[in-house]
């Protein structure tokens, strides 16, 4: 795949620089984000997306909603935030999607709108904020019931069964999270399969399903490596990691050894959210050992990493159990 993706990269930005049009580079600048956002590759994403909205027009560019579906300036800024929110950028992230659906939101009836709303959606919930992120899920499933659009419909599902593994019984949105994987699956969409199926992994942790979430991530691991969907990968070690510890006969030694996984496959991809979120359950696991001193050691470099995003959840987290392993 890697191969073919860097003929892809060669070919669309010849193409599109040999025209020296802006709209042509704007599709293939946007294409390529995708791409390499699925591979996992964050830091080149960030610069095709950027490079991207550098040739966006709102205006001029409305006619292409005829042939794509949707502006690709808009698709551009929610797969932006997405992207600066795995690299550690959480305000900045939250901005691109609030311009995302502001965009989206001039043209009400198109997957436009679609676009800013599922931004808009993931943003809530990376802020904790999961009564905003509902009613973005809902708004989702009704535009997109209004409209038929299928796929979109399948992601509206997604988030609300996100949504509700948090806010009411997990088990609840198993049966919910199962529908729209296959609704999805059903529209021909493959793509980021293994980052659509890493919340149902959460929702069977947070079930006390160990075995099904353990299942489910040997599955997507082994599709990671079939298709190269890598974007998911360090959160499948890590909840791999979150899941062994969690069993009745529980290996902290296997465990570990994924959590560290994640952290070396978080490093490399730049992820720095999900390195976070990493250190963090390792450090917990580390703090139940008395290896507080290795924890804290952990810790603080990635959390001083951060100069943004402070009240996000994943950065209250560790700064709670930062704040742990310093009292005496």
């Amino acid at each position: 795949m890697r191969l073919l993706m860097g003929y892809f990269r060669v070919d669309a930005l010849q193409i599109a620089s040999s025209t020296n049009d802006g709209t042509q580079l704007l599709r293939a600048r946007t294409a390529l984000g995708c791409a390499t956002f699925d591979l996992g590759e964050f830091t080149t994403a960030r610069q095709h997306f950027e490079r991207a909205l550098a040739f966006h027009d709102p205006e001029r560019h409305i006619r292409l909603m005829t042939a794509l579906g949707a502006d690709p300036g808009i698709m551009s800024l929610g797969n932006l935030s997405w992207t600066l929110s795995n690299l550690g950028y959480l305000e900045q992230a939250y901005a691109a999607a609030r311009r995302a659906f502001t965009l989206g939101r001039a043209r009400p009836h198109s997957f436009s709108m679609a676009w800013g709303v599922q931004a808009m959606a993931i943003a809530h919930f990376l802020r904790g904020e999961m009564t905003d992120a509902l009613q973005s899920a809902d708004a989702l499933i009704t535009l997109s019931r209004e409209q038929d659009f299928a796929p979109w419909l399948a992601h509206g599902m997604l988030y609300r069964a996100q949504v509700l593994s948090w806010l009411d019984s997990p088990s609840k949105a198993i049966p919910l999270f199962k529908e729209a994987i296959a609704a999805r699956v059903a529209t021909g969409n493959l793509i980021s399969h293994a980052s659509v199926s890493l919340p149902l992994v959460w929702a069977y942790l947070r079930a006390g399903q160990v075995e099904a979430g353990l299942a489910l991530v040997a599955e997507m691991l082994a599709w990671v490596e079939r298709r190269g969907n890598r974007n998911a990968e360090p959160g499948l070690w890590l909840r791999r990691g979150q899941l062994l510890l969690a069993a009745a006969n529980a290996d902290a030694d296997e465990a570990e050894l994924s959590m560290q996984k994640a952290l070396v496959v978080s490093r490399r991809q730049q992820n720095k959210r999900t390195e976070l979120a990493t250190a963090t359950a390792l450090g917990r696991l580390w703090q139940q050992q008395s290896k507080r001193g290795a924890a804290l050691e952990l810790l603080t470099p990635i959390y001083a990493w951060f100069t943004e995003g402070f009240e996000y959840p994943v950065l209250r987290a560790a700064r709670a159990l930062m704040d742990e392993l310093s009292t005496p």
